[in-house]
């Protein structure tokens, strides 16, 4: 606690009161011993603000610090004298000098203390029996503070402190003053200790288990939509002077902007070589952490009696496809946005975008009270997301090594699926909670995600390919420099640099970039990299494998007849092999090859959902977990092939001119098939059952002969060298490319040449200086 006043927030000391009334009436019980109805009944009977415990959850940090300095007197080695507390009545009228009674914690904690301070006030000791009252408070008080993690002391001490505290009240007050009491007793006894008449309404008997913990649910959502709230304010507040400061154009920020940018460009001063390309990398993963954190955390809310579910008045299949999958359109718009304006903002400035805005979509989740709500903030982190998964893979890919680009990118989709994990096991944990915490916590939890990536690529550099797009020329040649680790005249640097630049002339030699030049054929075949490029995102989707993620528990549920906490589980226990399958082709991509991997495993995809469907055709409980098992193998295949290669796929056949927007449009529609899967697969599991693994199985042999027949291999070639592939082959450039056709192919010479003239130009600049 002292920590967290010194370092995170140290609230105000409230102001002091006074005594403005006696204190009457001390009611010392302990919480789940009819306190509530007794602070209700005392209330009846006249008695002027009576404090109970559950004030405490109103107030402000102010009144919970000074009963935590309170606190440490008592029991701290601060202000005690001969062993025993000096904690006077001025120091209890300070903070509740304007009631006339007091009830339930903490002042319970206190109760010597009061007695002593106050002697003229009555005592009541609230009471119950002990059997009825320790599973009474380990039901409410222990889901709600510390039993989960001392739960043994609680049963080895809690019935002895019960005993303990009721023997201390008894020894320390005048039987004049003192009323042992149960709620049982009711209005007679109580009126006659207090001199009271007895009312005529019933005595209050209150405070049941769910009264308590309903209570206690209300002021957590208050306090998380005050945390939220806040946290947008700050947030807004933080971007609005990073845009002002970083983007701004002012005279009078102009030098502090200079100076500001050229510290935090960390590459020019410590990140240099596997460093920077590591760092680039991890901050590329980011970005899909939070996409596979994003895909895995509704699978945990839909589809069950759950407090997301009351909420949310309990949403139809139709209306959890819509909750689900209109977070793919959102994303669909963000690939949109990073069409028309990726080229011209730049790889990590639109990341730090796309982690804004889904800084703004987690607010708006996190504070949700109605469907409407929280479909408007998925739409909004989908629009985040989107333009995150459109950048990413082209920021990775220009700036990696071709000897192991595929190793680095493959990353990417293991770290989705670690994502996916984290979403899911979080999901389970929070189920156990009664309160809104059980789905604002995850959802919110995006935000740390975000955050961290638009720290992550503060400092992290522009790709040379794209600052040589943009004429900044020097720029570029001093982020090769660093990427490499070499000094910026090194002959390495020099080559790198006159290969972007002729394959950039190439490019622009039909003059500045039109839409319709994606729909031509031509010598650039950019229509059939654009079919490729969708129709390798549409596989990925149609693969099946959404299915399992977003409706694993529900699938579980539906088709195999298992219990929700079961279904948790095992959704839980799939995303974990799937991360198992995700890690394998960082060590196969770069060996075998794109093409092999997505061949063998769309094969053992297709055999794994045959399997699943003939063993959920027979009904039986024994091949439901049989067909189970064959869950777990599929999400192994899929993470080998179909989870990696298709996100960095279409940055790497697709030249420098249209990589932004053909990444772009390779995420839109892959977004847009993440939806259409997503939408139907409840309604499919609502009709047809285990037919729906049919389908998908059908579609999965499908991608054989489309790999095979259309897809070129682009393992080990440098991105400048893989447009060679497009210059031959047609239709069938996946087969010549097999074949080994792409290591001699008609104007690779030609190309080699002008760069051989361009480097012996710059040669002979140097010496014509020297």
């Amino acid at each position: 606690m002292e920590l967290i006043e010194r370092c995170v927030y140290n609230p105000p000391t409230p102001p002091k009161r006074t005594r403005e009334k006696p204190m009457k009436v001390l009611a010392l019980g302990m919480s789940r011993s009819g306190t509530e109805s007794l602070s209700r009944a005392l209330r009846i009977l006249g008695y002027d603000h009576v404090f109970h415990g559950f004030e405490m959850w109103e107030s402000t940090p102010m009144l919970w610090r000074s009963w935590t300095m309170l606190g440490r007197r008592k029991w701290g080695n601060a202000g005690t004298a001969g062993g025993r507390s000096n904690i006077t009545r001025e120091d209890f009228d300070n903070l509740f000098g304007h009631c006339e009674a007091i009830t339930d914690q903490p002042g319970t904690l206190f109760a010597p203390e009061l007695i002593s301070a106050y002697p003229e006030a009555k005592v009541i000791l609230s009471r119950r029996d002990v059997d009825t009252w320790y599973p009474s408070l380990c039901t409410v008080l222990r889901p709600i503070t510390t039993g989960p993690f001392f739960h043994g002391s609680w049963e080895r001490h809690g019935k002895w402190v019960y005993e303990q505290h009721s023997a201390t009240i008894r020894g320390s007050v005048r039987p004049d003053r003192f009323l042992e009491w149960t709620v049982e007793d009711g209005w007679e006894p109580l009126c006659r200790f207090l001199e009271k008449d007895i009312p005529a309404e019933a005595f209050p008997n209150g405070n049941t288990v769910d009264n308590t913990l309903g209570a206690f649910n209300n002021n957590v959502d208050k306090c998380v939509a005050s945390a939220v709230r806040n946290l947008t304010i700050s947030v807004v507040c933080v971007g609005v002077v990073v845009a002002y400061g970083l983007g701004g154009h002012r005279v009078n920020w102009q030098q502090w902007k200079l100076g500001f940018k050229d510290k935090m460009q960390l590459w020019k001063h410590d990140f240099r070589g596997r460093t920077l390309i590591m760092a680039i990398t991890m901050a590329s993963c980011q970005a899909f952490l939070l996409l596979g954190f994003d895909q895995g955390v509704m699978s945990g809310l839909v589809g069950a009696d759950n407090r997301f579910g009351r909420d949310f008045n309990n949403p139809d299949a139709n209306m959890q496809g819509n909750i689900t999958a209109l977070y793919d359109i959102g994303c669909v718009i963000g690939s949109i946005v990073s069409y028309f304006i990726g080229e011209r903002m730049g790889r990590p400035t639109m990341l730090m975008l796309g982690g804004f805005i889904m800084v703004i979509g987690t607010i708006i989740l996190a504070t949700s009270n109605t469907v409407a709500q929280l479909i408007v903030g998925r739409i909004v982190t989908g629009v985040g997301n989107g333009m995150n998964s459109s950048t990413a893979p082209v920021y990775q890919s220009e700036c990696s090594p071709a000897s192991y680009r595929g190793t680095l990118l493959t990353l990417q989709g293991t770290v989705t699926i670690l994502g996916v994990v984290i979403a899911y096991w979080m999901d389970y944990g929070t189920s156990f909670y009664e309160s809104s915490f059980q789905w604002r916590f995850p959802l919110s939890f995006q935000a740390v995600f975000a955050i961290l990536l638009i720290l992550q690529v503060i400092g992290l550099p522009e790709t040379p390919r794209w600052l040589v797009q943009h004429d900044r020329h020097e720029e570029a040649r001093a982020v090769v420099a660093a990427i490499e680790d070499r000094p910026l005249d090194d002959a390495l640097v020099s080559k790198t640099i006159l290969d972007i630049q002729v394959g950039l002339e190439e490019e622009q030699r039909g003059g500045p970039f039109s839409f319709k030049e994606l729909f031509t054929w031509g010598e650039v075949q950019n229509l059939r990299r654009m079919l490729i490029t969708i129709s390798i995102e549409l596989g990925q989707q149609f693969t099946g494998s959404n299915m399992i993620n977003y409706y694993g528990p529900v699938m579980f549920q539906e088709t195999m007849g298992m219990d929700r906490n079961m279904a948790m589980i095992l959704g839980g226990c799939i995303q974990c092999t799937y991360l198992v399958g995700s890690a394998i082709p960082v060590f196969l991509m770069d060996r075998f090859g794109r093409r092999t991997l997505l061949i063998i495993c769309s094969a053992g995809l297709c055999l794994c959902f045959v399997m699943v469907s003939i063993l959920l055709s027979l009904n039986r409980m024994d091949c439901a977990y049989g067909a189970t098992a064959f869950i777990f193998i599929f999400q192994i295949f899929y993470g080998v092939g179909w989870l990696p290669v298709p996100w960095f796929y279409p940055s790497e056949i697709n030249t420098t001119r249209v990589r932004t927007r053909m990444s772009a449009i390779a995420s839109g529609w892959n977004w847009m098939a993440v939806f259409a899967v997503v939408k139907i697969t409840p309604i499919a599991f609502d009709n047809i059952k285990w037919k729906t693994f049919v389908i998908f199985a059908v579609l999965n042999a499908a991608f054989i002969p489309m790999v095979y027949f259309f897809y070129p291999e682009t393992k080990g070639l440098e991105l400048e060298d893989i447009p060679l592939l497009f210059t031959k082959g047609g239709i069938t450039g996946g087969v010549y490319s097999s074949k080994g056709g792409r290591t001699v192919m008609p104007g690779q010479h030609a190309q080699e040449t002008r760069v051989n003239e361009k480097v012996e130009g710059v040669v002979q600049q140097v010496e014509d200086v020297s």
